[in-house]
């Protein structure tokens, strides 16, 4: 079997994958996983119910409390607000400053500089709730594909990696119906995009060329193992 690892991107661009895992399985391996892999879907929902209930009611569950951006926000509002304390003391020393017109400039600064450390704690309010609402549209998406491949493991009854060209070649033979698993990534700004495919292939992959992208990616779930586990 040959074939072709590539996502094509919204500029029309095709980025080639390499290095990425063709990994051969057998069908009913891959069956096997997903329903294992279903027992801790089930249980990973059930937590996060308990979050998003958490949430509504007004608290911060770790699971937003580790989140990056939130703890860059929480950071940066701890920051503001030690500013903000450090102006309120400045303002009770300036009190006894004896000279008006220098009492009245301290006091002007400190003015200032009140607000600016207020408006760098609404800032970061914002952003933590703003990082808080991501955190739920991500829970809320669970499980997506990722969820259910990621770290999958199989028997292999074949195995070879795509070279620079995102191009491989594997020879397999086998009694049992087949399919073709792998997994590649990819940085995208600063953001890191993770790519799963699963699909069926003949048993003997002699002449058979397959092309793994955008198309038939495991989100769009072409061979129907995801409704199959579903289903269960």
């Amino acid at each position: 079997m040959t074939g072709q690892v590539f996502i094509a991107t919204q500029g029309g661009e095709s980025v080639k994958l390499g290095d990425v895992g063709i990994l051969i399985v057998a069908k009913s391996d891959v069956a096997k996983y997903l329903q294992d892999k279903q027992l801790d879907i089930d249980e990973q929902k059930g937590v996060n119910e308990k979050e998003i209930a958490s949430i509504n009611s007004g608290k911060v569950p770790d699971v937003v409390k580790n989140d990056p951006d939130y703890v860059k926000a929480e950071e940066q509002f701890n920051d503001f607000e030690r500013q903000a304390n450090e102006v309120i003391d400045r303002m009770g020393r300036d009190r006894a400053i004896e000279d008006d017109a220098e009492r009245q400039i301290a006091s002007d600064q400190a003015d200032a500089d009140s607000k600016t450390a207020q408006a760098g704690m609404q800032g970061a309010i914002d952003d933590m709730k703003a990082a808080t609402v991501k955190v739920v549209e991500k829970i809320e998406k669970y499980p997506e594909p990722a969820d259910y491949f990621q770290g999958f493991s199989s028997s292999l009854i074949a195995t070879t990696t795509t070279d620079s060209e995102g191009n491989f070649t594997v020879s397999y033979a086998s009694k049992v119906p087949v399919a073709v698993f792998a997994h590649a990534q990819r940085m995208v700004g600063d953001d890191t995009e993770a790519y799963y495919w699963i699909l069926d292939v003949p048993a003997n992959g002699k002449s058979v060329r397959i092309l793994l992208s955008n198309s038939n990616l495991a989100d769009s779930d072409p061979d129907g193992y995801l409704k199959m586990v579903a289903s269960r």
